[in-house]
């Protein structure tokens, strides 16, 4: 293997499964621009003279004309660019990266977009035939977690929970981002749950043998095949953004263009994040909790260093938006008939507890009833209490 990629590849080991993934897939456009098709055989000088960087340099301002003409946004052309920086940063070789930036175009106009409706995400379940996207969808709707973090899922980062007064049905605590800086867990909804058991019962059942290190959420199962061989072993998906946007313009809640970079009204996967969070508002989640649950971890005025809030407090909060996280409208219901039974239990119980009150009062004016009946009988004895 080439040192120079190598040495790229070593410094992205650092970040995050999803960021070192962006930031191959990046530099693996450049290489395409340069029509450099195996980076491995790629060789760079140890030491280049000025002429030569400002060679460099003039074909990175060249990829960014091709960018620009390519209609790619200010954002997208940035994290490409920067990739680029990260593989000459790994070599020790320092271009200009203030000439470089001049020819990257002023930042966008902020996007006045909209997280999905709950209508959105029922349009998009009623399009999916496998269960492993509904799940997916499910899990996205109900934890805001970032389409970028599903593909580091393991079957060993989930923790079946029950929470009080449910009638022992489950959900899932999911640790995200096991392992690194930006670690952080959250919470599903019932029927996320649900979905993810019958996920799970659908690989076994084509033989699957799950274990920890298994990916979650793996790439599809071919039903027909009735044995484990090559073509269904379970394998990490590099990215879901494919099958969201599949799926989001099969249901029609987007319609795909020729232009892929048209505005529409929802972000396709981010509009996921932003759903869940507007439920938590709706809700009444304390802010630092939705923070959490949503892995803000650096937003301003979150105390990273200092919080100790525990998983119970945490749970205790998302299950105030677990009804506005629901997507199907019969799980909704089902909710609300668990709730309205748990609130006549607690109800009955605090009427037994009246009852028992009432029973002991009763018994002790029983016992003075006696007393003083006694006391009548004997007026010798009664005046005999008078006197003392």
């Amino acid at each position: 293997m080439s040192k120079s990629y190598q040495n790229f590849l070593d410094i992205l080991d650092s970040k995050e499964p999803q960021t070192k993934n962006k930031y191959i897939e990046y530099f693996d456009y450049y290489l395409q621009f340069l029509k450099v098709k195996d980076p491995n055989s790629w060789m760079i000088k140890r030491f280049y003279s000025p002429q030569e960087i400002a060679k460099i340099e003039d074909k990175i301002i060249g990829y960014i004309d091709y960018l620009k003409n390519q209609r790619k946004n200010q954002s997208t052309i940035k994290g490409r660019v920067y990739a680029i920086f990260k593989f000459y940063t790994a070599n020790r070789i320092n271009l200009d990266r203030k000439h470089i930036a001049q020819y990257i175009p002023s930042r966008d106009k902020p996007r006045e977009d909209e997280p999905y409706t709950t209508s959105d995400i029922q349009k998009m379940l009623g399009a999916i035939t496998n269960p492993r996207d509904r799940f997916m969808l499910y899990l996205l709707s109900s934890t805001g977690m970032r389409v970028g973090a599903l593909s580091t899922l393991t079957y060993g980062d989930i923790e079946p929970m029950k929470p009080e007064g449910y009638q022992g049905d489950h959900i899932y605590k999911i640790v995200v981002y096991r392992g690194h800086r930006s670690e952080y867990y959250t919470f599903t909804s019932f029927e996320c749950a649900k979905e993810l058991d019958t996920y799970v019962n659908y690989r076994k059942r084509n033989e699957e043998v799950i274990t920890k290190e298994s990916p979650l959420l793996r790439n599809q199962l071919n039903s027909n095949i009735t044995s484990i061989n090559k073509k269904n072993r379970p394998k990490f998906v590099i990215s879901f953004g494919n099958v969201v946007d599949r799926i989001a313009n099969r249901a029609g809640v987007r319609t795909r263009t020729h232009d892929k970079q048209t505005k529409h009204k929802n972000m396709l996967d981010h509009a996921f994040r932003k759903f869940a969070i507007t439920q938590m508002i709706n809700a009444g989640v304390e802010y630092d909790t939705r923070e959490f649950l949503t892995g803000h971890k650096t937003t301003r005025g979150l105390d990273n260093s200092y919080s100790r809030v525990s998983v119970a407090k945490r749970l205790e909060e998302y299950m105030k938006a677990v009804e506005f996280l629901t997507i199907s409208p019969e799980n909704r219901l089902r909710k609300k008939l668990a709730e309205s039974e748990m609130t006549i239990n607690m109800k009955l119980a605090e009427k037994d507890s009246q009852v028992r009150q009432l029973m002991k009062q009763m018994e002790i004016m029983n016992k003075r009833t006696k007393v003083l009946e006694t006391l009548v009988r004997n007026p010798t004895k009664l005046r005999e209490m008078v006197r003392k």
